[in-house]
């Protein structure tokens, strides 16, 4: 008998004893779409894309953000940032307006949406957005990757929201142009 060894991937709640798990794809019904035009008309989207605003410039100058439920990201690969929730009294259906504006505009910004799909765990919730640069070669046949691949990822514990992550991922390697400066992508995020 030959053992998976990847089995603990696929165990699911009784008695193994792990919780079980649902992934599948993240549908949004009529009411939460209205709704969210209704957000985007009124711009009430305004009050957190400042806030993300003025951290992202504090942090292009070097200086600590103000906003402590608000942290960036910057690796070698990997650029980003996170929005904390856990101690601000956030409605959920609001967080989830504001990773789809967030989708919104960076499918604006010529990416393509490849996935957007939805994790439910015991008492948490995670959304996903996980958009790709637009399909070009550069005249050496190098892929342009824009700024990478971008994960927009959003959890909830107990129908509350945690945070909203926003990770973008490019790729180091000869197959790939460089990826141009992450700033760009925030600066549209923000506008």
């Amino acid at each position: 008998m030959r053992l998976n060894p990847f089995r603990w991937l696929f165990r699911s709640g009784g008695k193994s004893g792990a919780p079980a798990e649902t992934r599948e794809a993240l549908v949004r019904d009529e009411d939460f779409l209205t709704g969210f035009r209704q957000w985007r008309e009124r711009e009430d989207y305004l009050p957190w894309t400042e806030r993300l605003r003025h951290a992202f410039n504090l942090n292009r100058a070097g200086l600590d953000p103000e906003d402590e439920s608000i942290d960036f990201l910057a690796f070698r690969a990997t650029s980003g940032f996170v929005f904390h929730f856990q101690n601000e009294e956030v409605p959920a259906r609001e967080v989830r307006f504001l990773a789809d504006l967030l989708r919104d505009r960076i499918k604006e910004a010529g990416y393509r949406l490849s996935m957007s799909d939805v994790r439910i765990r015991e008492h948490e919730v995670q959304e996903r957005h996980f958009l790709k640069p637009p399909l070009h070669r550069g005249s050496d046949h190098r892929a342009q990757q824009r700024y990478g691949n971008i994960t927009l990822e959003t959890l909830f514990r107990h129908g509350c929201p945690v945070y909203l992550r926003c990770i973008v991922t490019h790729y180091q390697d000869r197959c790939y142009l460089p990826a141009e400066d992450v700033g760009a992508l925030f600066e549209t995020l923000v506008a």
